[in-house]
């Protein structure tokens, strides 16, 4: 009887435990690095959060003790505790408005930085560690493999460029990617994908001045002869009580309205915005929205601002305590024109103009409060272009290939029941009644015409599907929801949640 095996058996096993290697490393370290992101984005959430939370319980115990307080980091160290480790930060504070600048703080060895207008705090503010580099290599090299796809580099380093492509052997790859790219670096490829990356350089973000940031005070707000917490005059407290659709938003707090605003979570609405005179659209337009609590809190200016159409004069609404539930749903003033068609389709975009009769109507959902949800799952499709769920090319007019820009910043293509919400309001306006009459086939304009009263564009596109070759969009010349060929090219207007 032979015992043991045969050189040539042990051979065949090494082989077919290499070939089985070979398969499962690639995808166990993508798995990994997954999940890395994940704990990474966690991280930073939760670091943001333990901030916020020890302001709260440090203002909380000076106003209970009815003591004054002064608004320097440090008082704050103390309450900020995470995961065992208290944030330490040079030479930061907070300010009147909440707003908070970090500079050179660590936890636990691990810097944490603060950039406006990107997450968390009053005036909007992100923080973020060590970690969010790493989770922007992870995003970038996800983004070179899948530009590597069809190509044969093995075995090869590669140069980022200034302007995140790869140089190969003096071939340029372009890396298309719709996030943040390095600034230069190196990569190693081996069978067409990343498998080493030495230390790819980032634009530095660290906040260290204290350039546009409000004017520190040296007291709290609480007034030690009693308990009172009267806000300063320039203050007014948003109420939770009044409606505040048709008030001007300064989304971006630069003091400025950069919309107005179409929806009020604090009261429940529905409606359906449909040409009633004639009938057309019924039904079409239809929204609703339950009222909420614990939403943000906002101050209203004093001061009123007036824009040269239908939406008339108004006092400006601004963020003063982000408690990360939005109240208010804001269309922006004017029409977005970057990139557009030129000549007589100026400001005119083709919705996705390839997908026709490719898409997938589940992607989006015509609902009030989907719409950032819609317009980030087509820009995400819109971005894997042919080789993507729709099988679609990119067309230099589709207008998601245009907005992305924006919609990091939160602005996005409404959805059919935004559009709904905001054409049913400003047409039950009193001042604004449509005067459209049905005569001889052919309807009558009138003052009352949305386009000619707000300054609209006659069709806008939404961002909601209807069938597998049409999407939603609005008619404001005679006012009403209609659902179009993807290959058309209508308006864009975005909105954003504040």
């Amino acid at each position: 009887m032979r015992k043991g095996f045969t050189l040539i058996e042990l051979l065949a096993v090494i082989v077919i435990l290499a070939i089985i290697a070979l398969i499962t490393i690639p995808a166990v370290l993508r798995m990994t690095d997954n999940a890395k992101v994940s704990s990474y984005r966690r991280s930073i959430d939760l670091y943001g959060r333990a901030i916020n939370t020890a302001i709260a319980a440090y203002k909380s115990d000076k106003i209970e003790k009815k003591e004054p307080y002064q608004v320097t980091f440090s008082n704050v160290e103390a309450y900020v505790d995470y995961e065992g480790n208290d944030i330490n930060c040079k030479e930061s504070k907070i300010y009147s408005d909440d707003t908070i600048l970090l500079t050179e703080c660590s936890v636990d060895g691990n810097l944490v930085y603060a950039e406006k207008n990107k997450g968390y705090g009053s005036n909007n503010y992100y923080y973020y560690t060590n970690a969010t580099k790493r989770i922007r290599i992870l995003e970038y090299v996800n983004g070179v493999n899948k530009a590597l796809k069809g190509k044969e580099f093995t075995g090869n380093t590669c140069e980022v460029q200034s302007n995140g492509n790869l140089l190969c052997n003096g071939e340029t790859i372009e890396v298309i990617s719709n996030l943040e790219k390095p600034i230069n670096g190196t990569l190693t490829i081996s069978n067409n994908e990343v498998i080493s990356y030495s230390q790819l350089k980032f634009e530095d973000k660290k906040i260290e001045t204290v350039e546009e940031i409000p004017t520190v005070i040296d007291e709290g707000e609480i007034n030690t002869g009693g308990n009172s917490n009267t806000p300063t005059p320039q203050e007014n407290i948003a109420s939770e009580t009044e409606d505040y659709r048709g008030y001007y938003a300064d989304v971006d707090g630069d003091g400025n309205a950069d919309g107005v605003i179409y929806a009020d979570l604090a009261h429940s609405k529905s409606g359906d915005f449909y040409n009633d005179k004639m009938g057309w659209g019924q039904g079409d337009g239809t929204y609703s929205y339950e009222a909420k609590t614990n939403l943000n809190e906002y101050t209203v200016s004093n001061n009123t601002y007036k824009k040269n159409d239908g939406f008339g004069e108004n006092k400006i609404i601004k963020l003063k305590k982000d408690k990360n539930n939005p109240r208010f749903y804001v269309m922006a003033l004017n029409d977005f024109t970057e990139g557009s068609m030129a000549g007589n389709n100026i400001g005119r975009y083709y919705w996705y103009k390839n997908a026709y009769g490719k898409m997938d109507t589940s992607d989006t959902s015509p609902e009030f409060g989907t719409g950032y949800t819609n317009t980030g799952n087509i820009i995400r499709i819109w971005n894997a272009g042919e080789s993507g769920k729709y099988n679609a090319g990119q067309n230099e007019y589709d207008i998601w290939g245009k907005i992305q820009s924006e919609y990091a910043k939160g602005w996005y293509i409404p959805s059919r029941g935004e559009w709904g919400a905001f054409g049913d309001y400003f047409k039950k306006r009193t001042e604004n009644k449509l005067t459209h009459d049905y005569k001889s086939g052919s309807y009558v304009s009138g003052s009352g015409n949305y386009n000619s009263l707000y300054g609209l564009s006659s069709w806008y596109w939404s961002s909601s599907q209807g069938t597998t070759d049409r999407a939603w969009n609005v008619n404001f010349i005679i006012g009403f929801m209609g659902n179009y060929s993807v290959n058309n090219n209508y308006y864009v207007r975005l909105g954003v949640t504040f």
